[in-house]
């Protein structure tokens, strides 16, 4: 969160709107539970073969639950605020939610795992969170100032479920050798993108209207 502040060179936000994208966070987790309650009521993933129930709960129940959570409330409670007013301001508050969601998660997995789990998820699970919430707060910064608002809105929730998808996808194929390993690939590749998306963000002004520009 420092960092992702730090790099933000022209307008600092708010903290007090700072801490507000954060315990939104906070909120979309308990939204993200609720989502996942129902769509295990709904689709029953053991009827599946290994690889399709792993791919449609970790893309669908996991992935884009979560992140649908994150984005509802970006969009909803910060998108219109008058301090978003550049395009960095999307990667800003997407992370700064992605943030609170990742403490209150690492939280319950404290409670129910023990402490240790909390230092191996500092260098892997909050990093993870990261990458999803500037992949998905790029496409939102681009959206705010681009006549093509919806389609870059969808992106970015598109790039974060897609993004969060890989990365538990691999993560939960723990069962067959080497296949997990999958999962840190795709978190360096995500933190590699990511960086990539705050250099480009961050030399960006609300004076340029109609960013039509993508990051590959």
């Amino acid at each position: 969160m420092i960092y992702v502040y730090w790099r933000g060179k022209f307008d600092k936000e708010p903290l007090t709107l700072l801490a507000r994208s954060f315990f939104l966070g906070v909120l979309s987790a308990g939204i993200a539970i609720v989502l996942q309650y129902a769509i295990d009521f709904v689709f029953p993933f053991e009827a599946s073969g290994y690889f399709t129930a792993t791919a449609i709960k970790t893309y669908a129940k996991i992935g884009l639950s979560e992140e649908w959570a994150k984005f509802v409330l970006l969009i909803f409670f910060i998108f219109p605020h008058k301090n978003f007013d550049e395009p960095y301001d999307g990667i800003t508050y997407a992370v700064m939610i992605s943030m609170g969601f990742a403490s209150f998660e690492n939280v319950l997995y404290m409670v129910r795992y023990g402490n240790d789990v909390i230092y191996w998820r500092a260098f892997t699970a909050v990093p993870a969170h990261a990458t999803f919430a500037i992949g998905m707060g790029y496409y939102v910064g681009l959206a705010k100032f681009s006549k093509y608002r919806n389609a870059y809105l969808a992106l970015g929730l598109l790039i974060a479920t897609l993004m969060h998808g890989t990365y538990d996808f691999f993560l939960s194929l723990d069962r067959i050798p080497y296949l997990a390993f999958g999962a840190f690939i795709s978190l360096v590749l995500g933190i590699i993108w990511s960086l990539k998306a705050i250099k480009k963000h961050a030399n960006r002004t609300n004076q340029i209207d109609g960013f039509d520009e993508v990051v590959y």
